[in-house]
């Protein structure tokens, strides 16, 4: 039950400990064995058998590719980065042509929403190179924030790096939201890096490749989840 539904084992207790496993129409019990062949498996009143099971690949999305399923350009898309057994995986959120870093491929729709939709504020952090060294009144015009499409943004977090680059942490889902913040304080964006989406981090992950998320990731990612 926890690998088919993407559960840490001390979560699927507890759905079975708040009794909302049933086995054969019987309240299931922890410690109990049963034969997912011939017993009748049901969560939250759904058959087990029919639970999509829930899938999630972390990716370092390279300059070049666009990041949906398809593209009616005929433009090289992220799906070109994953194996055929994960085509039916679907990319969380999206990064434009130009930038760079974690995208989450996933089947769950639910917790898709849950990352992308304005009213839940999910933080993502960015690591911005602009087009030359950034001043200390166009730096401080970034960290109060500005109107952006009708809309106030503001950074959750902004620091300055080494080498000109600036750290920042948003939790706008506006398009080019980061790049139109930039030019409206004068600069150009060279490079734009996404290292972080709510509690999942590129790290370490080379540019192209992916992994699957941990089991540690997903119980933290369940948590985001109404």
């Amino acid at each position: 039950m926890a690998q088919r539904m993407g559960l840490s084992r001390r979560s699927a207790e507890k759905l079975i400990e708040k009794q909302m496993v049933v086995v054969n129409g019987q309240p299931a019990h922890i410690g109990q064995r049963v034969n997912p062949t011939k017993d009748k498996i049901q969560v939250v009143g759904k058959d087990l058998t029919k639970i999509k099971q829930q899938e999630h690949l972390l990716v370092h999305k390279p300059v070049g590719l666009v990041t949906t399923k398809s593209d009616e350009l005929g433009r090289p898309t992220i799906m070109s980065l994953i194996p055929e057994q994960y085509q039916h995986l679907f990319p969380v959120g999206r990064l434009d042509l130009n930038s760079e870093g974690l995208i989450l491929m996933t089947n769950d729709g639910e917790l898709s929403q849950v990352l992308t939709h304005p009213k839940f504020k999910i933080e993502k952090t960015y690591q911005v190179l602009p087009n030359r060294k950034i001043t200390s009144p166009a730096f401080a015009h970034l960290k109060r924030g500005m109107k952006i499409d009708g809309r106030i943004v503001k950074p959750v977090d902004i620091h300055r790096m080494p080498e000109g680059w600036i750290t920042m942490t948003i939790t706008s889902g506006q398009k080019h939201i980061v790049r139109k913040m930039l030019k409206k304080s004068g600069y150009e964006t060279d490079r734009l890096i996404r290292t972080q989406f709510g509690p999942l981090e590129l790290g370490d992950l080379e540019s192209g490749k992916w992994r699957e998320l941990t089991r540690e990731e997903i119980t933290t990612l369940k948590t985001l989840t109404p």
